[in-house]
């Protein structure tokens, strides 16, 4: 045994007292790449959301038949003005920047049309599984929800079948398309948030000046825990103009949404994009439509953000 290991050696009350440190060091340790990692993810959320690049309906076929670099990596800065939660009388605005990512596999694709993967293609019929960002206003200060705990942003992610009506790529025409998402609530523990079911109808189109086009008209159906995320009020934080409420599953509301994208190189091959979306909520029939969180029965948001690449490989 060498000598610079049998210095390593401690009695037991110091190596236990050793241990105590290291567990403490250890547990910081543990939180601080939590909060970092809760921090990457709202940030990617926040980024397929204002952009409108959650949809998975996969895209610019032809892209993929030319050889191009896997990997861009940029910068960019997103906007976004929206409601406090659907439903919510209060809403606010937020600007920040974020990182341009870009990712071209056989498989997996991470860029304007948001995280996504091919899993079965057989005709005008594919199956994908993607990623979207659930994102919500600043609702620290909601008058609705004064006492309550803050509403956090979530993650949604699983598999979509799409069906192609016309078109001769997915990124032309009509599409139906049906998802199911899980949800995962960007808080400290990413705690589950239930599921939702999102079918919508979409049309795409691409301009001779290089604009694309997006429209979709959906309905949303969530469940119990989904619901009682946002709706719900525990005994604990009942007051006289806000009685217990419990939401149930079933019909969340319907949704129109408009997005414009563009992208364009420079002369010295840097690439950059353009996104643009408006987003119309309408709640009437919604299961939790008697919470007495609902203070209105529509909501609208907008956003935009603007990326650029400057790494290729």
């Amino acid at each position: 045994m060498s000598a610079a290991f049998t210095n390593q050696i401690k009695p037991l009350p110091q190596a236990l007292a050793g241990f105590k440190l290291g567990r403490r060091h250890l547990d910081w340790r543990l939180r601080a790449s939590t909060l970092c990692c809760r921090i990457l993810c709202c940030r990617i959320a926040w980024f397929l959301s204002v952009l409108g690049l959650a949809t998975v309906v996969s895209s610019a076929q032809a892209d993929t038949q030319t050889a191009k670099p896997r990997w861009q990596l940029g910068f960019g800065a997103a906007g976004q003005y929206l409601a406090d939660y659907r439903g919510s009388d209060e809403s606010g605005g937020r600007l920040a920047p974020l990182p341009y990512v870009r990712y071209q596999g056989p498989r997996w694709r991470l860029d304007r049309d948001g995280v996504r993967g091919d899993l079965l293609r057989y005709g005008a019929v594919s199956l994908t599984v993607s990623a979207d960002g659930s994102l919500i206003g600043d609702a620290r200060n909601n008058r609705a929800r004064d006492g309550m705990p803050e509403l956090k942003s979530a993650l949604e992610f699983g598999p979509a079948i799409t069906w192609r009506l016309s078109g001769d790529s997915d990124e032309t025409g009509w599409a139906l398309q049906n998802a199911l998402r899980w949800v995962r609530s960007l808080d400290q523990d990413f705690s589950p948030g239930g599921y939702v079911v999102n079918p919508r109808l979409i049309w795409r189109q691409r301009t001779d000046s290089g604009w694309r086009i997006g429209q979709s008209l959906g309905l949303i159906w969530g469940s119990e825990r989904y619901h009682d995320h946002y709706y719900g009020v525990a005994p604990e934080y009942a007051r006289e103009n806000r009685p217990t409420y419990k939401a149930d599953a079933g019909f969340s509301g319907a949704y129109y949404r408009l997005s414009l994208s563009r992208e364009w190189a420079t002369p010295d091959g840097h690439h950059w994009l353009l996104g643009i979306y408006w987003r119309y909520d309408h709640l009437d029939g919604a299961v939790f439509r008697n919470s007495p969180l609902i203070r209105r029965h529509d909501a609208r948001s907008f956003g935009f953000g603007l990326g650029r690449s400057l790494w290729f490989f």
